[in-house]
C-alpha cells in the first residue's frame, strides 16, 4: 500500500478564473460546512474556527470582499463546482482531486490510521480485502 496515497492535505481552493480587482470584484462565495474546530458558529451566532480565521484574515489583507456559505457538504461542492467565482473548504488534498483545483493554502495536515486487533491481523503488511471485514474510523 502507498502511504503517501493516505496523507492528506486539507487545502482552501479557487477556480483559475477568479482575477479581478478586489475592488471591482463582486464578493467571493465561499463554501465550508460545519467542521469543528475548523469552521462552525459560534455562541453569538457568528462564524469562526481556525480555518475560517485563517481564510477571513488572508481576504481582509488583501480587502477581498466575500460571503461565507455554511451547507452540508456534498451540497457544497455541488454549489462550489458550479460557481466559477467560489472557493470552498476544508477539502482533502487527493491524488484524483489534485488537477481539479489550485490549491491555495493548507489550512492543516490531517492523516487517517487503520487499527484491527492483532489476533485478527498477525502481519500488518498483508493485503486486507476490505470487503470482509468491519472498520471503525477514528478521527484523530
Amino acid at each position: 500500500m502507498n502511504h503517501k496515497l493516505y496523507r492528506l492535505l486539507i487545502c482552501l481552493c479557487l477556480l483559475v478564473s477568479v482575477s479581478v480587482k478586489a475592488t471591482e470584484q463582486l464578493p467571493l462565495i465561499i463554501y465550508t460546512d460545519n467542521i469543528p474546530p475548523l469552521t462552525f458558529v459560534n455562541e453569538q451566532g457568528q462564524l469562526d474556527g481556525s480555518a475560517y480565521l485563517d481564510i477571513k484574515s488572508v481576504l481582509d489583507a488583501k480587502q477581498i470582499k466575500f460571503q461565507v456559505k455554511q451547507v452540508p457538504w456534498s451540497r457544497a461542492l455541488q454549489l462550489f463546482q458550479a460557481n466559477p467565482r467560489a472557493l470552498i473548504y476544508p477539502i482533502t488534498r487527493t491524488t484524483e482531486r489534485e488537477h481539479q483545483f489550485q490549491w491555495l493554502m493548507p489550512l492543516f495536515k490531517h492523516s487517517y490510521n487503520l487499527y484491527a486487533l492483532s489476533s485478527k491481523f498477525a502481519n500488518p503488511e498483508m493485503e486486507v480485502d476490505v470487503n470482509k471485514h468491519q472498520f471503525l474510523c477514528v478521527d484523530n
